[in-house]
């Protein structure tokens, strides 16, 4: 809660550079470290001076665009350097920027799109179909059209906004149960930012890491103290690319200032040695959870001797409020968390009991911040012509509760209120509740957060209408629709009423007791999972610690029993520690429960030496539904999603191939028809006589055909082929040469494809551990092999029955009777537009694709004569 308190005013801020503002002294600094590197990418580098150019260009094409002052901008970016760009750019412009992340789903950003009414939105080709889809009626550009406005009005001025000028819009959960904006100023980012920078001592040698996604307003303690300084920062999608290969990332980065929240710091300086992989590190700055003495205890085996350890408790409202460097005296009890520190400078904290008053010396209370930092308010209840002075103290009463020992140190102990912490954002629990309430079957549900050494966790208590049934995955697949996957509960349990009070209210407290009571395994023996079921009951101890406590069986999934994906990072560090196997990421997106984890461990590790890996990889063997089999894209990676794997249904066998010559130990094939034959053998011997369908995606499109010719010229009976938003293809004509490049020199082609699975991997759009030198080489030869094979085939006619499915970034290609897809397919039996961009046709949150899929499903079970699903 923000209010304006009767207080004196202060003076401003002081700065080494006198009175400039924050975009001044970047750009200060960015002349005086012009060939410095300012963000180091996946990507590429981009120097102090190209940021300088860059932003100065695109700022000039806002300018142009005649929006008025404190204008919102969208920046619906993945991740990378074009959102940090256009933030900086936006601010050059007098405007105001809003981050916006492409992983919400479709309802939330509506709802933060509905309260802050973009002018702008700054997004790339996904984004902008994305949109259309949500109707979002917004205007939107590409940052490539932003800076080609820019260069045609290379001659107009920029502003030079005053240092109150609003700069961003951060959304974080709401008490209202929809986020809520909170705002900030330039002046108020430049006395942070300096403060940050002051207090870590960040020096032009410096290389910060940036871990988090930049709508977490933490992203800019990372950012900004570094551009003030002319240090560097260094992108790394934790999301994407996970825990375990942070080390080697560190390393090869030279991270010499880290910040992450405690959790992602617990598992990295846990297990094996990383001494030499850490040894760069000279400051870490944790943040969003408790920090406990027994971390930093173990952190001092890993790290290189001097190296600093702070511990900071923030606010998007307040950004740092208080900083403490971990000492020795805060080690004398390892179970104890350490304290937060003192206020920052030009901050005050005070505690207040539960009756408003000032607490007494150590007594527990809540939280209150008095500063002329503080942010000046939330979108929605500003008033722009009306802005407070920008010396008056504020007042922001935190919700969190704590005290001030004998020297004045602050000392965090919880939460007043219904807002947690869960990975290191914050989360309302009223706007989890009101998900609940969205969805049909829910007639009351309550949410309660469980506090255990591994973390926050949420469970979830529903009261559902009168003869409705549902099914926990049911509830949490609703929830994703309306919430980011950490907000999403980890244990729902339904009951036939709601414990309610002699007043009706409904009984919290006995909901609290009830959420922390260990957890019951359905329908088998909590005492037979551990130790006595061998590796897979070991795998189910780590997802019960992991989950906090919620036991599974052997055959629960770890995300639907509510693991998030920074928990799924910290299951696959452990994995590879306990067992000395490195999985790819994408095991845990095939089958994520204790039985196939530990099946894949034992018997089909990709990275055991020597294995002869199969061209078909196994997603599902049960069922007794027409077996499906998948082609892989140009690629060559096999074609899986958790999504997919969930609409084709438990009952029907699943299979994805990956390509030809992934350790080329299936032979060297030249052409698409060579490829297509060892692929048909193949699935010929995982099908065992029985009826199946095949699919292909995208370019992967040319290899499902010819494989269906194939085998109908040797007499099979097929069903329609079914193909996933076929690409554009004709050997020699533009669009192929600009994908794949002419070369013919093998190693030409697996240098250009390990480019681009890298590229693909920097923008999470895939998940191969580029890590592992046997994996980066296994998957270029394939991509290779694949590629040359393509280059030399001769698309042909073809008359089988196919089913279409395609985004409306492809709809011209299958539409166009001039198109290659057109001119080979000649029957078409029925065709799905289901709306999503070629990359997220298959992604969480389509439910067209979803709805559309199924429909075709039961269409092939019918063609087997198999009606009845288990």
């Amino acid at each position: 809660m923000l209010t304006t308190a009767n207080e004196k005013t202060i003076p401003p801020a002081s700065s080494p550079q006198g009175q400039l503002g924050l975009v001044e002294q970047i750009l200060a600094t960015a002349s005086a470290r012009a060939e410095h590197p300012a963000l180091v990418t996946p990507a590429g580098v981009v120097s102090y001076d190209t940021l300088a150019r860059l932003t100065g260009q695109a700022a000039r094409g806002l300018v142009a665009a005649g929006y008025p002052d404190a204008s919102r901008i969208g920046l619906l970016l993945p991740h990378g350097a074009i959102p940090i760009l256009a933030s900086i750019a936006c601010l050059r412009a007098g405007l105001v920027f809003v981050h916006l992340d492409p992983r919400d789903p479709d309802e939330r950003l509506k709802e933060i799109l509905e309260d802050c009414s973009p002018t702008l939105i700054i997004t790339d080709d996904t984004g902008t179909t994305r949109l259309e889809e949500m109707g979002a009626r917004w205007p939107g550009a590409t940052w490539e059209q932003v800076l080609r406005s820019g260069l045609e009005n290379a001659e107009t001025a920029l502003p030079v906004p005053p240092p109150d000028a609003l700069m961003y819009v951060f959304y974080t959960s709401g008490s209202t149960g929809k986020p809520k904006g909170v705002l900030q100023t330039q002046r108020n980012l430049l006395h942070f930012a300096s403060t940050y920078a002051d207090r870590l001592e960040i020096h032009e040698d410096d290389r910060l890491s940036l871990l988090y996604t930049l709508s977490f307003s933490a992203a800019n303690l990372d950012l900004f103290p570094a551009l003030l300084r002319g240090a560097s920062v260094c992108l790394y999608e934790l999301r994407a690319l996970g825990i375990a290969a942070l080390p080697a990332w560190i390393s090869d980065a030279g991270i010499t200032v880290l910040h992450t929240v405690p959790s992602v710091f617990r598992t990295l300086v846990n297990g094996t040695d990383k001494r030499a992989q850490l040894a760069s590190i000279r400051v870490i700055d944790l943040g969003g959870e408790p920090v406990y003495a027994a971390d930093v205890l173990q952190a001092r085996t890993q790290l290189a001797e001097g190296c600093r350890i702070f511990n900071h408790y923030a606010q998007t409202e307040a950004m740092v409020i208080a900083q403490h460097e971990v000492t020795a005296d805060d080690l004398q009890e390892p179970d104890k968390a350490v304290p937060v520190g003192r206020p920052a400078r030009q901050m005050r904290v005070s505690i207040q009991n539960e009756h408003g008053e000032p607490a007494a010396q150590g007594e527990i209370g809540e939280v209150v911040l008095h500063s002329a930092h503080v942010s000046p308010g939330y979108w929605g209840s500003f008033d722009s012509e009306a802005a407070p002075d920008p010396f008056r103290i504020r007042r922001f009463v935190s919700g969190d509760l704590g005290y001030l020992d004998a020297e004045g140190v602050l000392r965090c102990t919880g939460r007043r209120n219904q807002r947690v912490k869960i990975d290191g954002q914050s989360v309302h629990l009223e706007e989890v509740e009101r998900a609940l309430h969205r969805l049909d079957p829910v007639r009351q549900g309550v949410v309660i957060a469980v506090e255990r050494s591994s973390g926050t966790v949420l469970k979830a208590f529903l009261e559902l209408q009168e003869g409705a049934r549902i099914e926990s995955a049911g509830i949490r697949d609703g929830l994703r629709a309306w919430l980011p996957s950490y907000m999403v509960p980890a244990r729902i349990t339904v009951l036939e009423a709601l414990p309610r009070t002699q007043s009706g209210k409904i009984d919290r407290l006995t909901l609290a007791r009830m959420a922390e009571a260990p957890d019951p395994v359905p329908g088998e023996d909590a005492a037979a999972v551990g130790a006595g079921q061998g590796m897979p009951g070991q795998i189910a101890a780590m997802f019960t610690e992991l989950l906090g406590g919620t036991a599974c069986t052997m055959d629960q999934d770890f995300f639907a029993l509510g693991g998030s994906s920074l928990k799924a990072m910290e299951l696959h560090m452990r994995l590879e520690q306990r067992y000395g196997r490195v999985l790819p990421l994408e095991t845990l997106l095939l089958s994520a429960t204790p039985r196939f984890l530990a099946d894949v461990i034992a018997t089909r590790s990709p990275t055991v030496a020597g294995v002869r890996r199969p061209l078909t990889l196994s997603l599902n063997t049960e069922g007794a539904r027409p077996a499906l089999f998948l082609v892989h894209g140009y690629n060559g990676q096999a074609m899986v999603s958790r999504e997919f794997v969930a609409i084709t249904g438990k009952d029907r066998p699943l299979h994805a191939f990956q390509a030809s010559g992934l350790d080329l130990s299936h032979g060297k094939h030249w052409t698409l028809e060579e490829i297509a034959a060892t692929y048909v053998e193949a699935m010929l011997e995982r099908s065992e006589g029985r009826p199946f369908a095949l699919g292909g995606l995208c370019i992967g499109t040319y290899l499902a055909v010819e494989m269906a010719r194939q085998l109908l010229e040797r007499g099979f009976r097929l069903p329609p082929l079914f193909l996933f938003d076929p690409g554009p293809f004709n050997p020699g004509n533009r669009w192929l040469t600009r994908l794949f490049g002419r070369r013919q020199d093998d190693q030409a082609r697996m240098d250009d494809q390990s480019r681009r699975i890298r590229n693909r991997v920097a923008q999470g759009r895939s998940l191969v551990n580029t890590e592992d030198a046997e994996i980066m080489e296994q998957a270029a030869k394939a991509g290779a092999v694949f590629l040359g094979a393509l280059e030399r085939h001769r698309v042909r006619r073809f008359d089988h029955p196919v089913i279409l499915f395609a985004s409306r970034h492809r709809a011209a290609e299958v539409s166009s009777p001039r198109s290659t897809v057109r001119r080979c397919l000649k029957n078409v039996s029925s065709r799905h537009f289901v709306g999503e961009s070629h990359t997220d046709m298959l992604a969480p949150g389509n439910p067209a694709f979803a709805a559309a899929f199924s429909a075709e499903l039961e269409a092939l079970d019918q063609w087997a004569g198999c009606t009845d699903r288990a």
